[in-house]
């Protein structure tokens, strides 16, 4: 049974498996990635809904020239288009696999697709924060919404977090730096921690490629944190510099859900007496003591286990008479002492 987004946020930092366009166009690439990250762990797999004549136009430039078959970038985004049939296929993949499945949308057309899946939540891209319009479709489905800053000033995010609060929605923020890849020196931690004052969460959208800022993000109390992944470092795409591999992402779900362990077990210090008699000790003879021979602290050796005289209690022991033999491979008793 898949556990649902507000269970896992109660209890560890969400980790986002960002596919975005790394499935190259393909559907079963996408299947692929669904099997790749559910074994890894993550919680949510992400993909990106893009219609070209929704959202695009020849005059959109690159990002970055990458592609030796896409002319233009609307060429580029019309390669990358599924129809609401494969989308649903991998919805109901990703359920069979007990992963989350979640797919920013571009367009009201790509709005309509993903709300007729099984999502668990919504993301508004960087590039969308302004768009009102599509964010009013969005919290009136009363899901999670997850929002990136990637291009955005405090003005705007003020803005829009004052926006989904009157409107009751339930939202995450996110730190991002919409630079691919992005430094360490450009991730920009700090803005985490300030948006607190913006959100009762906070998060992390990470393009640096390497798993540090989102350990960093989970361990400083993210409640989520979205990662671009690739199934290698060498693959096609614009966005593999940016990207981890699926072994990285291993490591990354399964630091989260340790440290989630760490953080939510406590142990009382009063209780933990299981093994203090074996650790502890107990006073002893360091030699045979025969019966009315008077014990003086040159004889005296601590030993284990504990359970015994007590250490801190010598000076019951000190100047008292054998009432008996006393071996050193025993523990000393009050009883043996007159």
């Amino acid at each position: 049974m898949i556990k649902k987004f507000d269970q896992i946020l109660k209890n560890k930092t969400i980790v986002v498996a960002e596919i975005g366009q790394a499935h190259e166009g393909s559907v079963n690439i996408a299947h692929s990635y669904i099997d790749a990250c559910a074994d890894a762990g993550a919680d949510i797999i992400k993909f990106q809904t893009h219609y070209a004549l929704e959202e695009s136009t020849l005059d959109e430039p690159f990002r970055v020239k990458f592609s030796y078959n896409d002319k233009t970038r609307f060429d580029y985004w019309k390669r990358m288009e599924f129809s609401p049939k494969e989308w649903k296929s991998l919805s109901n993949h990703a359920k069979r696999r007990g992963i989350l499945f979640m797919s920013s949308v571009f367009s009201e057309r790509a709005f309509n697709v993903v709300k007729n899946l099984e999502y668990c939540a919504w993301k508004i891209p960087s590039g969308e924060i302004t768009n009102y319009s599509l964010l009013d479709k969005i919290i009136k489905t009363q899901k999670p919404i997850i929002v990136s800053t990637g291009l955005s000033d405090l003005d705007e995010i003020k803005k829009i977090t004052n926006y989904l609060k009157r409107k009751k929605a339930k939202y995450i923020l996110l730190q991002c730096t919409s630079k691919y890849p992005t430094s360490l020196e450009e991730v920009g931690m700090n803005n985490m921690f300030l948006f607190k004052k913006f959100s009762n969460y906070v998060g992390l959208s990470d393009h640096s490629g390497t798993i540090f800022p989102s350990v960093y993000a989970s361990a400083n109390g993210a409640s989520l944190v979205e990662i671009h992944v690739t199934f290698d470092k060498k693959m096609f795409g614009v966005d593999t510099p940016s990207s981890i591999n699926i072994n990285d992402l291993k490591i990354l779900t399964n630091f989260t859900k340790k440290f989630s362990i760490l953080k939510n077990s406590d142990v009382n210090k009063n209780s933990n007496k299981k093994y203090k008699k074996i650790f502890s000790r107990s006073i002893c003879v360091n030699r045979i003591i025969k019966k009315g021979e008077k014990i003086e602290a040159k004889d005296i050796i601590l030993k284990k286990p504990g359970g015994g005289i007590n250490p801190t209690s010598i000076k019951k022991v000190i100047n008292k008479i054998a009432k008996k033999d006393i071996s050193p491979l025993r523990i000393l008793r009050l009883n043996d002492l007159l």
